[in-house]
C-alpha cells in the first residue's frame, strides 16, 4: 500500500516506465534529479514511432497513474504536435516523436542534473 506522496510519485514513475515498455515505446529513460534547484524529482522520457502510439501510450500512462490516485497537474501537446508532456508535480513524463527528442536533446540536459535510474533502448 502506498503510504505517502513520495512513495506515490516513485510508484508512478515505475508504472509509467513499465507501461511505456509494455506498449513498445523506445528509448525509455527514467531520470531522478539530484542537483538543486529542481522542479521535479522524476522524469520519464520516451520515444514513440507514430502519432497513434503517442496517444495510446499517453492514455495508458494516465489511466495507470489515476488508479494509484496520482492526479495530473498539467498536460501539454497532443499526438499531432510530436510531443506530449504529462506533469504530475514531482513526476514529469515526456512522450516524444523521434525527431523532437533529437531536436530538444532533453536527455543531455537531465543526465547532467541527476541519475539515470533505468533505460531501455
Amino acid at each position: 500500500m502506498i503510504e505517502n506522496y513520495t512513495e506515490r510519485i516513485e510508484e508512478g514513475a515505475k508504472l509509467a516506465f513499465d507501461r511505456a515498455e509494455e506498449m513498445q515505446a523506445q528509448s525509455i529513460g527514467h531520470y531522478v534529479l539530484t542537483e538543486e534547484p529542481k522542479f521535479a524529482d522524476h522524469f520519464i522520457i520516451l520515444t514513440v514511432d507514430s502519432p497513434r502510439l503517442m496517444r495510446a501510450v499517453s492514455e495508458e500512462i494516465k489511466n495507470a497513474l489515476k488508479k494509484i490516485q496520482l492526479n495530473i497537474h498539467h498536460e501539454e501537446g497532443d499526438r499531432s504536435s510530436g510531443w506530449v508532456l504529462l506533469d504530475y508535480g514531482d513526476l514529469v513524463i515526456h512522450v516524444f516523436a523521434e525527431e523532437y527528442r533529437e531536436f530538444y536533446e532533453i536527455d543531455s540536459l537531465l543526465k547532467d542534473k541527476g541519475d539515470l535510474r533505468g533505460f531501455i533502448p
